[in-house]
């Protein structure tokens, strides 16, 4: 052999027969040498092997039958009709000792291929040479019903995790009402009263989540080109850091962390983001929560407490007919939403449930009908907003105002437009643009 390679000869054939696709190749590499063949469809790499020139020959073979797991539906034969390119690939770096002193450690010694190509990757010391063919396999019939069965089992998968984030956006929503219930009550210990049920009811909701995991199969591992697999990684990711955010929530209700801290409105964003991806891609229409149950005062200067005694701190006073959200009962004692926001106790002799209706007010909007501003919009180019526009912007102006001037803080503004968001289960630059449109139509007005 001569040592000092400078022409590299890489070419190989390829020919589909017998339910196989195989691939002949020559090359001027001594014997020993590892040449890597890939066989991919039009989305994705399905198959790769591993063969060793022979007297300056390789080859390599791919079916009958090449199988993958694909989420929800479990083994699919992935090598049908098709349109298919093989890659072959010579690696300097992989390859046994006595070959890289052969070419040089980093092959430096290859100056042109022929029959293929010298890739130079960013990062990489050494080239990478690289032969690619096509070839067609099976008829056009046969090709179009394999393409058929593909989309069915996209749709399947499509809808599969779709049901999974439906519950994810359910548990999420639980979390954040029962942490928000909480927050506004103040804080507690691990082994006061609050502690105890906190800790009780975070078992439980842990417990649904590992269950739901289960329920849709999202702890089995699947192959990296069944559809919708990046997305669904994105899904695992955002059940784990819901655990993670339970964990960070108590951290904050037992006053040792900070509402506001940065690491916890990043997880909460984070998470935010990951099921705003998955509700548009996989067209997911969010569980429409239930309508919220609503109490009348039935007395004058009745007393609204902090806790759910009458020895907690008076917060505040109602009056016969007065109208409130109620959020949970405790004993004889109903904690309802005040109008700024904050929670209160109210005794339930001095008040009435009211019974469902379907003209009660309901925090659900879904579907929304938003129409975003582009980057950069004039105010003259400004179109009128829609209804729901103006309810997001309402819900934002009513949040803002709700805080004192005096005590206004910074980062108030972004938490008001990440609960508003968090309402209409959409992201909290889309809650933005609807309340900046609004403002820019008002200005335009």
């Amino acid at each position: 052999w001569e040592p000092e390679i400078r022409s590299l000869t890489f070419a190989f054939e390829v020919r589909a027969e017998d339910h196989t696709i195989r691939a002949e190749g020559k090359v001027n590499l001594p014997n020993g040498a590892l040449i890597t063949v890939a066989l991919a469809k039009p989305q994705a790499i399905i198959a790769r092997t591993e063969t060793v020139v022979i007297d300056q020959h390789f080859e390599a073979t791919f079916g009958p039958r090449i199988t993958a797991t694909y989420h929800f539906i479990g083994e699919v034969d992935v090598f049908t009709p098709d349109q298919y390119t093989l890659i072959a690939e010579f690696d300097p770096l992989r390859q046994p000792e006595k070959i890289r002193q052969w070419i040089g450690e980093y092959g430096e010694k290859i100056r042109e291929v022929i029959g293929g190509q010298v890739l130079k990757p960013e990062g990489r010391q050494a080239p990478l040479v690289q032969v690619v063919k096509q070839i067609p396999w099976g008829s056009e019939q046969e090709r179009q019903r394999a393409r058929e069965i593909e989309a069915k089992n996209r749709q399947l998968i499509q809808t599969a995790l779709g049901e999974a984030v439906k519950d994810l956006l359910v548990l999420q929503g639980e979390l954040q009402e029962k942490y928000e219930q909480e927050l506004a009550s103040g804080g507690f210990s691990r082994s006061d009263r609050r502690g105890l049920a906190w800790i009780e009811w975070a078992r439980d909701w842990e417990d649904r989540l590992a269950e739901r995991l289960q329920k849709h199969r999202l702890t089995e591992e699947v192959a990296p080109f069944s559809p919708f697999a990046a997305l669904r990684g994105k899904i695992v990711q955002a059940y784990t850091q819901l655990k993670q955010l339970k964990n960070r929530y108590l951290e904050v209700l037992l006053q040792e962390q900070d509402p506001q801290n940065p690491a916890l409105l990043s997880l909460q964003t984070g998470i935010e983001a990951l099921l705003h991806e998955a509700e548009e891609t996989l067209n997911v229409t969010p569980p429409q929560p239930p309508p919220p149950t609503w109490v009348r005062i039935t007395a004058e200067g009745v007393n609204i407490r902090n806790g759910p005694n009458t020895a907690s701190e008076i917060i505040g006073r109602s009056n016969r007919g007065d109208r409130f959200e109620m959020l949970t009962v405790e004993g004889e004692w109903y904690q309802v939403k005040l109008p700024d926001g904050k929670r209160g106790w109210i005794h339930g002799s001095l008040l009435k449930k009211e019974e469902p209706s379907s003209t009660s007010p309901s925090p659900g909007r879904t579907p929304l009908r938003l129409q975003p501003l582009p980057p950069h919009a004039r105010l003259a180019d400004i179109p009128p907003p829609t209804e729901d526009e103006k309810r997001i912007y309402a819900d934002i102006e009513q949040g803002l105002s709700a805080i004192p001037l005096d005590q206004f803080r910074q980062g108030d503004e972004i938490r008001v437009v990440e609960e508003v968001a968090r309402k209409y289960r959409i992201s909290k630059e889309a809650a933005w643009n609807a309340y900046l449109k609004v403002q820019g139509w008002q200005l335009k007005q």
